[in-house]
Formats: structure tokens, sequence, C-alpha cells
């Protein structure tokens, strides 16, 4: 195959190069933690999506320590994200109370990684945004013939005896 006619630039993958500073962050899910090594630690991990960069960032909460003012420090930085979410305090259902929810917050890159997280800064990090996460169609999805297939076919309904095979 000749490839010679294709046009690529190897610097790059198509992703927006990250740098540290403040970006809309769309909620895209979560996850508990735990640690072999400490069984006493257990954290709450919530992953966004980098607002027009196909990227994601965690922000990471400790929910349980032996130092109760860990946990409490974890637990503000949360109860500062859900505000800046529009809710009023840390809810029962974390994943239905965040999902299509954004925030503004400041991302750092892991010290000794190439990757980027959340910089907390002890909950001063999130603000609130009005932006929305992009979707790609406001229409529903059908799961059945369009009015358009049923009436090519000179028909309203579909039935059985209607089907091609």
């Amino acid at each position: 195959m000749d490839l010679s006619n294709y046009k690529v630039e190897a610097d790059t993958d198509g992703r927006v190069n990250l740098k540290p500073g403040r970006y809309v962050l769309h909620f895209q899910g979560e996850k508990v933690l735990t640690s072999e090594k400490n069984p006493s630690w257990e954290g709450y991990s919530a992953k966004f999506e980098v607002e027009d960069t196909a990227q994601t960032v965690d922000a990471l909460f400790t929910t349980r320590h032996d130092n109760e003012k860990v946990v409490q420090n974890g637990l503000k930085s949360l109860l500062a994200m859900c505000k800046a979410m529009g809710l009023k305090e840390l809810p029962s259902d974390t994943e239905s109370a965040f999902m299509g929810k954004s925030v503004s917050a400041v991302i750092k890159q892991k010290e000794g990684s190439t990757f980027f997280e959340v910089d907390q800064d002890w909950g001063r990090t999130w603000e609130a945004t009005n932006k929305k996460q992009k979707t790609v169609s406001e229409k529903p999805i059908e799961a059945s013939p369009s009015a358009a297939d049923l009436e090519k076919m000179g028909s309203t309904t579909l039935d059985d005896e209607d089907a091609p095979f």
C-alpha cells in the first residue's frame, strides 16, 4: 500500500495538550477507592471531562482515614464541589446528583507523571459555571422504523408479515 499521499503530524495524536490552569469540567463518573497498603483509608474519585479536549481528570476526596482531620478536609472540598454544582449538601446518590453537572476548577500535573488532576487547594478551587456539556443531538433515538421509512413502505405500522425476511 502506498502511504506517501497521507499527511500526518507525528508530534500529536489530535488531543489538545493540557496545561495547568482553570478549566470547565463536566462530570463523567465516579469510583470508590480503597488501599491494600492502608485498609483504614477510603477515597471517592470523581472523573471529569475537560471541556473541548476529550481528556479526563480526576478529583480524589478522602472519605475514611485514621486521622479525622484528613477526612474533614476531603469532605469540605467535596461539599465545595457540590455547592459549585448547585447542590446544597452532600447527596445520598452522588452519581445521579452529579450527572450532567459542570464546574470550573484548576487542574495541575500530577507529581512525577504526565497525567493531570484537579488542584483542590483545600476546596478553594471549585467555582460554579453556567456552561453545560455539549450534546451530540437533542433528537431522541428511534428504536423502530422512522415515520419517513414507514411512509416509503406505504404503511403506518410495521407488521411481522411485512418484514422482508
